[in-house]
């Protein structure tokens, strides 16, 4: 039975080279059934350069930093302060987009957290996206990164993989010389 299930896993590799999930084989049923249930679980695709860690956060391997963090001073062309905190909108603490991280103090990130906790025990749900950005911005003084995102730096948002490129300007020689002709 080890045997077929492992040949019958085989196949399946072979015939899907480029799965994106780990494929499982399961024996159900007597010594006379052959009965086989295929499983698929989703890989967690990261570039070489990143891992998660136990609490779900992802940290940069170069410089062992959370990837958050990270983000929030390229985005805001500054080192974090000790205090500051950069808060995950949606709770997924693997979800590093720009539009779902907001740089706050901690003192206020844990009145955002005791909000929500509230929040969730009166209704029994947590608050919408667009409620809780309104209120990290009015209330809490936060900084959303959507809003300071800049023209040279870029982030491509696929679930596959994600890439930093800072863009920079481009020099062209004929603009050059035009402006050394015009200025002379």
């Amino acid at each position: 039975m080890a045997l077929l299930s492992i040949t019958l896993l085989a196949v399946v590799t072979a015939l899907m080279p480029n799965l994106s999930f780990y494929a499982v084989v399961l024996w159900v049923g007597s010594a006379m059934t052959f009965a086989f249930i295929l499983l698929f679980f989703p890989k967690q695709r990261f570039s070489k350069n990143r891992y998660k860690d136990a609490q779900g956060y992802i940290i940069v391997k170069g410089s062992n930093e959370y990837e958050h963090r990270h983000i929030a001073k390229l985005t805001l062309h500054r080192k974090l302060f000790p205090n500051e905190v950069v808060h995950h909108i949606n709770g997924i603490r693997s979800d590093n987009r720009l539009i779902n991280l907001c740089v706050l103090d901690r003192h206020q990130h844990e009145l955002i957290h005791a909000w929500l906790d509230w929040k969730k025990k009166r209704t029994g749900r947590y608050p919408s996206f667009k409620e809780q950005k309104k209120m990290l911005v009015e209330k809490h003084n936060g900084i959303l990164l959507e809003n300071h995102s800049s023209r040279n730096f870029k982030r491509y948002n696929s679930p596959l993989r994600h890439k930093f490129v800072i863009n920079k300007p481009k020099f062209n020689l004929q603009d050059a010389e035009t402006k050394k002709r015009n200025s002379i």
